[in-house]
């Protein structure tokens, strides 16, 4: 069953144990290879068969520049293992993702759900309590044409000035730093009897806290009302 209770302990085993296999998408897992951030605390696999300790996470010069080809769209990089797991497990433990879980328990085989960040672990752990994230993004000027005023001497030594144009190349600039995490998002998959974790990554936005998933021929997103309750929400996929 997975509509259960979570623990710290729970998700970092989840974390662990879901990097570099495959899933249900035929995608290898990826919430610490794009997103954790090479050399941070906790960027490590241990391996209890050959008892390695193996350095994982995006380089630095990887995570700014993951998304070079489609500037427009930023990359977010976790600081260390230790927010995945408090986060991962609040993320699991909130009404929406619980809403997911019971999902999984009837059978669908691949939610996505983006958690709020209400910072209800993180203030158990003092400095975990207001989390920073790394945000990477390539800001695009565009090229562009421009009339401007430019004095020319003729042959009789007259100063003449006229309107020429001016063309100025595409510029794209690469922007690094750290923000406030706002909230979560998580794909999980069920491979075989086990919960997968495909990807987790930070997000700065302040989207309300919702779930996602298929059924057939429908799309199923819900949401928590003010009240507490889930508001389903299902639509005919187009």
């Amino acid at each position: 069953m997975f509509r259960r209770e979570y623990y710290p302990s729970d998700t970092i085993k989840l974390i662990n144990q879901s990097e570099g296999k495959l899933g249900v998408s035929g995608k290898a897992a990826h919430a610490i290879a794009e997103h954790l951030m090479k050399g941070s605390p906790g960027a490590v696999l241990w391996n209890n068969v050959t008892l390695d300790r193996q350095s994982v996470g995006i380089s630095k010069d990887g995570f700014r520049d993951r998304f070079k080809e489609s500037p427009g769209t930023a990359n977010s990089g976790w600081l260390g293992k230790g927010d995945m797991t408090i986060l991962l497990c609040e993320l699991l433990n909130s009404d929406v993702g619980q809403e997911a879980l019971g999902a999984l328990d009837g059978g669908v085989k691949r939610v996505e759900i983006h958690y709020l960040n209400l910072k209800k672990l993180a203030k158990l752990f003092g400095g975990l309590a207001d989390v920073n994230m790394n945000l990477s993004n390539w800001l695009v000027t565009p090229a562009r044409e421009d009339m401007v005023d430019k004095t020319f001497t003729n042959g009789k030594g007259e100063s003449i000035t006229r309107k020429v144009k001016v063309k100025t190349a595409k510029v794209v600039t690469s922007v690094v730093k750290a923000v406030d995490l706002a909230s979560v998002h998580a794909v999980l998959d069920v491979m075989g009897t086990r919960l997968h974790l495909q990807t987790l990554f930070p997000d700065n936005s302040t989207i309300e806290s919702r779930a996602n998933w298929t059924v057939g021929q429908v799309n199923v997103t819900v949401t928590i009302n003010a009240s507490g309750n889930p508001v389903k929400i299902v639509q005919a996929r187009t």
